[in-house]
């Protein structure tokens, strides 16, 4: 194992020993989602604030036990795709998407990610969802419209 990566799984696994054993899940509210672990594919359905709006997606890589892998997101509106984004680096990342809505009522949001990692794998916590990153926060925000 090179260096780089050693001290990278020590973080990781310093990070998930001082949160609970089994590490909480993303969940739905009526204004977003709350902070948690997602798998390959996440999906949610989000009130729009108004007819334009923009899907902001943060986050925290945390991938652990493979060398220099990016973190692959395709993040999808009533399936369609909004667009791809690699985060090279670990540690938090912000994402931003432009939302063609034309309605007010709610839409199904979709987030694919790979690479996945099972936490006992790594720990040994009996944990064995496939989780490829921390979401802090995914939410539908209003957007400028004209200037």
């Amino acid at each position: 194992m090179r260096p780089g990566l050693a001290q990278r799984t020590l973080d990781l696994l310093e990070h998930l020993l001082l949160r609970p054993a089994r590490p909480r899940s993303a969940s739905a509210t009526r204004s977003g989602v709350e902070r948690g672990w997602v798998g390959p594919r996440f999906q949610v359905w989000l009130e729009p604030p108004g007819p334009a709006a923009l899907l902001v997606l943060r986050g925290r890589h945390t991938a652990v036990g493979v060398d220099n892998r990016q973190l692959a997101l395709e993040v999808l509106l009533d399936e369609r795709s909004l667009g791809h984004v690699q985060v090279p680096e670990f540690g938090p990342f912000e994402a931003r998407f432009e939302v063609p809505l034309g309605r007010l009522t709610p839409v199904p949001v979709e987030i694919r990610s790979s690479p996945a990692l099972v936490p006992d794998l790594v720990i040994h916590n009996g944990d064995q969802r496939a989780l490829t990153f921390e979401l802090h926060a995914l939410d539908l925000e209003l957007a400028c419209v004209g200037s």
